[in-house]
C-alpha cells in the first residue's frame, strides 16, 4: 500500500519518494540489482566545468553490471509521450530533461580530479557509471510507442516508469510467496 501511495500519487514530492525508496532498499535491489546505496550525495566539481554542485538522488553499485549506477527520481505525474500512435510520436520534455540531468551526473566522473574527490569523500572509486531515471506512469496502451522511442536513448541510461518498477516488485513478491 505504501508503495502505491509513493509511486502513483501525483502529489508526492521527489524527496518523499527518495526517502521511501531509501528506507526500503529491497525495491531497488530486486528490480535493478542496486546495493551499497548512497543517497543525496553532494558532487563538488573539482574542474570548474559545472556551474554548481551536483546532487543525484542515489548512487549505488549494480550487481547485474558490476558498475556504479546513478539514479534520479522524478514525480509520477510526469507525462512521458506525446502524439501517441501518430506521426512524430515523441517524448514530452520531461524525459530529455531527465536524461540531460543524468548526463551531467555521469560526466562528472569523466575527470580524474572528480573521481579522486569522490573516493576521498565517500570511499568508492567510480569510473564509467551508468544511469537510471525513474519517472512517470506509462499507460499500457503507450507501451509500444515507449519501447520504440527508447531505442534512441544513449546506451548508458535507462528510463523506467514507476508502474514498471511496481509491477516487477509485485511479481517478485508473488514468486517469493509461491516458494515452498
Amino acid at each position: 500500500k505504501d508503495m502505491e501511495h509513493y509511486f502513483f500519487n501525483e502529489n508526492v514530492k521527489e524527496l518523499e519518494i527518495d526517502k521511501f525508496i531509501y528506507d526500503n532498499p529491497i525495491i531497488l535491489e530486486v528490480v535493478f540489482g542496486l546495493i551499497n546505496r548512497k543517497s543525496q550525495v553532494k558532487l563538488v566539481d573539482q574542474t570548474g566545468r559545472f556551474e554548481q554542485d551536483l546532487k543525484p538522488d542515489l548512487i549505488a553499485y549494480n550487481l547485474h553490471t558490476k558498475m556504479w549506477t546513478i539514479v534520479d527520481y522524478k514525480r509520477s505525474n510526469s507525462n512521458l509521450l506525446k502524439k501517441v500512435g501518430k506521426v512524430r510520436e515523441s517524448y514530452k520534455s520531461d524525459i530529455p530533461d531527465l536524461i540531460a540531468q543524468l548526463r551531467d551526473y555521469v560526466e562528472f566522473f569523466n575527470d580524474s580530479l572528480n573521481i579522486k574527490y569522490y573516493k576521498d569523500t565517500y570511499g568508492d572509486t567510480i569510473e564509467y557509471p551508468t544511469a537510471i531515471g525513474i519517472i512517470g506512469i506509462l499507460p499500457e496502451d503507450y507501451t509500444m510507442g515507449f519501447n520504440r522511442l527508447k531505442r534512441d536513448f544513449p546506451n548508458w541510461v535507462e528510463v523506467r516508469p514507476y508502474n514498471y518498477i511496481y509491477d516487477s516488485f509485485c511479481r517478485f513478491i508473488e514468486v517469493s510467496n509461491s516458494i515452498s
